[in-house]
């Protein structure tokens, strides 16, 4: 017990010395006023030893904040604003497009509901977390949001609007090239604001209305002021799928290195 003891002595003399506590300093004696002090009258049992080293204790093992600690400044907080690249803002856009025809497109007051598939019902929760990790990967850069269609579901959408809305040659090209150019990763304009984005809302008229022109809760196309059924303008929007893509810039810069490598075995 008493190696023990004498054991973390040393160990508290230790600390002392690695914190630069004045008092047991070289200058003012250093080990041998330690001894002088605590160590022999400890080893004696002598009461003085105990408060001696309490107080020391008491100055040294206090808890501080950063609020307690005057050396320490106060932090600088700095706000860096960066434009985002034409490719960054083009994901951004698709994937705020996206999120949006889902909830305007479910809160249709039509003959079927479609709050089962709505982004703001808590059964959808899991969609929404990754619609919101989507859309800040876009902003990281390094990658595209390319939005695909099945053929069955293009064809779908194209006898649609022959069909069942009768529009002549003209209206379907003009789907069909918005089609076409939203899944090779290119813009089209809104016919009411012009704004210029990936995907567009089909309206049964022939009319493409970016998500911010249509209003859920009236059924008048905003470009053309021809009504339609709110049902038949759900039923009509393609089933898009989204997936990420490399950026160009690193798929050249990958062939690229490859032929490098080959270059160098060869």
């Amino acid at each position: 017990q008493q190696t023990l003891s004498q054991t973390g002595l040393r160990n508290i003399l230790g600390l002392v010395k690695f914190l630069k506590h004045d008092f047991f300093s070289a200058k003012l004696g250093g080990d041998a006023m330690w001894n002088d002090l605590i160590a022999k009258s400890w080893k004696e049992g002598n009461l003085a030893a105990f408060c001696r080293l309490r107080m020391l204790l008491s100055l040294l093992m206090v808890r501080h904040t950063k609020e307690d600690i005057e050396e320490i400044p106060p932090p600088l907080y700095v706000r860096t604003y960066s434009t985002m690249s034409r490719r960054e803002l083009t994901s951004y856009n698709t994937l705020v497009s996206a999120a949006q025809m889902n909830i305007k497109t479910t809160s249709m007051k039509g003959k079927t509901s479609g709050w089962q598939d709505s982004l703001l019902n808590p059964r959808e929760s899991k969609h929404a977390r990754e619609v919101l990790r989507n859309i800040r990967i876009a902003c990281c850069g390094g990658a595209q949001m390319l939005p695909t269609l099945e053929e069955d579901l293009w064809i779908e959408t194209i006898q649609y609007l022959r069909m069942r809305h009768h529009l002549d040659d003209v209206r379907v090209r003009v789907v069909d090239n918005y089609l076409q150019r939203a899944t090779t990763g290119e813009l089209s304009s809104c016919f009411k604001c012009g704004l210029q984005l990936q995907t567009l809302f089909i309206v049964p008229c022939g009319c493409l209305v970016c998500t911010e022109c249509i209003d859920s809760n009236t059924n008048v196309c905003p470009a053309c002021t021809q009504t339609f059924d709110f049902d038949q303008f759900q039923q009509l929007q393609p089933g898009l799928v989204y997936k990420w893509t490399l950026n160009k810039w690193f798929e050249d810069k990958e062939r690229e290195s490859a032929a490098a490598l080959r270059r160098q075995l060869n």
